[in-house]
């Protein structure tokens, strides 16, 4: 009887030191910690819509899920108001968002005068993918995002 309640005190002991070495030595900081970071330091994550500007059948999924990819919050997909935007423009709706519009055409590679402010959406910024698509330097990497049927 005594070396049951010493054996079952034994197993209740190292239980509560995992349990504690793990929780007071975890490196991993989990995704609900993050977040709370980020929502501390002001971080706000765009939503983004993606126009299809040009009127070639596919290019908006496309920009879509290399945007994806690369972690931007893709909300919306569709046509723009015409088929005949020369160049690819991003548009900001809200004047706090000029710098992740300027990130965004960082990385697009969309000339900083194709950035422009538009309060006329919903959503934080607005890709309008032009005709000139294939000439933007990161279509290189876009174009790994096209799949067959």
């Amino acid at each position: 009887m005594k070396n049951t309640i010493t054996y079952l005190l034994s197993i209740v002991l190292i239980i509560i030191g995992v349990y504690y070495i793990k929780t007071t030595y975890n490196t991993e900081p989990n995704q609900t910690s993050i977040q709370n970071q980020l929502s501390k330091s002001g971080y706000v994550r765009a939503e983004i819509e993606v126009l299809n500007g040009c009127g070639e059948s596919g290019v908006a999924n496309l920009f879509t899920k290399f945007l994806r990819a690369e972690e931007y919050d893709v909300i919306e997909i569709k046509n723009a108001d015409k088929f005949d935007y020369q160049e690819t423009t991003i548009l900001y709706h809200k004047k706090d968002m000029q710098k992740k519009a300027k990130r965004l055409s960082n990385l697009l590679d969309v000339k900083d005068s194709n950035v422009k402010f538009n309060k006329d959406s919903v959503w934080d910024l607005s890709v309008i993918i032009g005709n000139d698509y294939k000439e933007l330097n990161s279509f290189e990497k876009i174009k790994n995002f096209y799949e067959l049927f």
